[in-house]
């Protein structure tokens, strides 16, 4: 009920920035260097100068001026051992800085509408009055007109995707203590113009295969950075993505109907092949550029059938945990000390990226 309101009270909002309201477009332009916080979107909810049409939200103005969690007792993040608080206080500090998130989204809209047409210049590197850096590919460019953003749905704790001029993009805040998708430590990841870098220097290899496994990589468009640290990359929306379990679903399918003499033992056999080879490729690649990754939990795969070819097709994704040691082969010796299954292979593998 709350996040509903929510959602109908910042669309009220943005539809007025929209109408070029000088009223709503200032007020809501100040919150553009203000820190993230808990009380961010209760100040942002009472200053916004749109009263009358805010009235039906009053049960959402309660729930936001409601007492904030102390600092002192969410501890170092949301995941934090030493924190005593209850998992309700927990989703309630977490909504609260989500919250805070959309009124920075809304505060760079403002100040877009501000300046009017913005004319990509110097490799898409753009610095704003407020302090705000924006870097836009030349794809990216309808991103910094406010009038062509039209949707946004949560697909996960920092992940968004977006809609601009009818087309669907994806967005990824700057992970924060105080999301709640974290590893247990490092809380903070890479800042978003190392995020977009890695990214798009893994994306510009393109396609690299090994036998019937490829390996490709989600490009990014662009980012945004705040004074206060905020900020979020944009990366083009790959389709047609299973998780694990339904790429392996979709592969026994496709193998079982290309080769249906093929028994159940060697079907298995051949998918658990594609996964290791995977695997093994992913993290050869990762090495091979100089980087190691310490997040491995989410993966994102194609089923691609050529004929009567079956190809296992991991895309990659999530670069904010990707480290890059100051010397590349400290990156090689990572896996050296921790996987010496991918440390033997990537001298052999180097050759295959650029």
């Amino acid at each position: 009920m709350i996040f509903r309101q929510w959602l109908a009270c910042t669309e009220v909002i943005r539809r007025e920035i929209m109408v070029d309201n000088p009223e709503v477009i200032d007020a809501v332009y100040r919150f553009i260097d203000e820190p993230v916080s808990q009380e961010l979107a209760t100040v942002f909810f009472n200053t916004v100068g749109v009263e009358k049409k805010l009235r039906p939200y009053e049960q959402l103005r309660k729930y936001l001026e409601g007492p904030s969690i102390p600092e002192d007792r969410i501890g170092m993040s949301l995941r934090s051992p030493s924190s005593d608080m209850t998992e309700l206080e927990k989703f309630l500090v977490a909504q609260k800085y989500a919250f805070a998130r959309d009124v920075k989204l809304l505060s760079l809209a403002a100040e877009l509408s501000k300046l009017g047409q913005i004319k990509v210049v110097d490799e898409g590197i753009i610095k704003l009055h407020s302090g705000v850096i924006l870097k836009a590919d030349s794809s990216a460019a309808e991103m910094l007109d406010p009038n062509k953003w039209e949707k946004r749905r949560q697909i996960r704790d920092r992940v968004y995707q977006v809609r601009v001029n009818g087309k669907d993009y994806i967005l990824k805040e700057k992970k924060t203590s105080r999301h709640v998708s974290l590893r247990e430590e490092p809380w903070e990841t890479i800042a978003v113009e190392k995020e977009y870098e890695t990214a798009k220097k893994f994306s510009q290899q393109g396609l690299v295969t090994v036998d019937n496994v490829r390996l490709s990589w989600e490009r990014p468009i662009g980012y945004a950075k705040f004074p206060d640290g905020f900020g979020f990359v944009l990366f083009e929306k790959e389709e047609g993505l299973l998780d694990a379990e339904e790429a392996k679903e979709s592969l026994v399918q496709e193998l079982e109907r290309i080769n249906p003499k093929m028994v159940d033992d060697e079907v298995d056999r051949n998918i658990r092949e594609l996964f290791k080879t995977e695997g093994n490729l992913r993290n050869w690649v990762i090495a091979a550029l100089g980087y190691y990754n310490i997040d491995n939990e989410d993966r994102l795969y194609r089923v691609v059938v050529e004929g009567s070819k079956v190809i296992l097709e991991h895309v990659g994704f999530d670069f904010e945990y990707f480290l890059q040691p100051k010397r590349p082969w400290e990156g090689v010796k990572w896996y050296k000390d921790n996987d010496q299954n991918v440390y033997q292979y990537i001298k052999v593998f180097r050759p295959l990226v650029r």
